[in-house]
């Protein structure tokens, strides 16, 4: 390992965050450009808006490839050559980083597929659009926000609930704030249902931040209960087919013997 800074914080994890950010601002990038494009092609800004957050899904090949030729760390995705268990855990800081690009990237993927269904099937003038958005965050949104939980439970090194909420957290406020700027008056009363000024946005956030908290801590105690059995799983993979098959011969054999419950 890389040691400690004055600071008591890990020097591989400072400088596995620098090379973090360099990839955040480089999907970033990428984002705008995308935006750009796709309103120059004429595009609807809210079409290019949903497209080129879709790039921001990318920051997790972008940060292992600028990664690629550095040690394994705890900012690693992929454990670098055989590692033991605490080598395979992740920072939580990355965790709760990923798990909020990943469910914002998915909410408007959702949202996308939501209004596309509202105009392919010619929904009622007096339908609400947030029905058909809404339709889209629970049919997509509730299981990658359980499987983001369950990664924090399987690979975070601690503070587990904490990143849970944090993600939870940022992703719906983030949300809720680019709704609140990159949407008309007019727009945002008639896909809520009720000003920008009125105490049910925040109503409307907290309840959100809520749902998407308590499904995440349903994956993360799942994936907690799971974690030795994901650690196993990862060194078997990086066994022979012959060796992993003697191991989980042995494994039976000492189970069978054990009395039954």
């Amino acid at each position: 390992m890389g040691g400690q800074n004055r600071y008591g914080i890990a020097v591989d994890s400072i400088s596995a965050m620098k090379t973090l950010i360099k990839a955040l601002a480089v999907v970033c990038t990428a984002a705008i450009v995308v935006f750009a494009a796709l309103r120059l092609a004429g595009t609807s800004e809210e079409v290019a808006k949903s497209i080129s957050v879709l790039v921001l899904g990318s920051i997790t090949y972008v940060h292992k490839t600028l990664e690629k030729d550095k040690k394994q760390s705890g900012f690693s995705l992929t454990p670098t050559g055989i590692v033991d268990r605490e080598g395979y855990k992740l920072h939580w800081a990355l965790l709760t980083i990923y798990s909020a690009i990943i469910l914002f990237v998915a909410l408007e993927f959702a949202a996308l597929l939501g209004r596309s269904a509202a105009v392919a099937i010619k929904a009622p003038s007096g339908t609400s659009l947030a029905a058909a958005v809404g339709l889209g965050h629970l049919l997509l949104t509730c299981p990658v926000t359980y499987f983001l939980g369950r990664w924090i439970g399987q690979r975070a090194d601690k503070h587990l609930v904490l990143a849970t909420f944090l993600f939870s957290a940022i992703v719906r406020v983030t949300e809720a704030i680019r709704e609140y700027f990159s949407t008309t008056d007019e727009g945002f009363l008639t896909y809520y249902g009720f000003a920008k000024n009125s105490p049910r946005f925040l109503i409307t956030i907290a309840l959100a931040t809520l749902f998407f908290w308590l499904i995440a801590l349903l994956g993360m105690w799942r994936g907690y209960r799971t974690r030795l059995q994901a650690y196993v799983g990862y060194l078997l993979k990086r066994l022979p087919p012959n060796t992993q098959k003697t191991i989980v011969d042995l494994v039976y054999q000492e189970a069978a013997m054990q009395p039954a419950n």
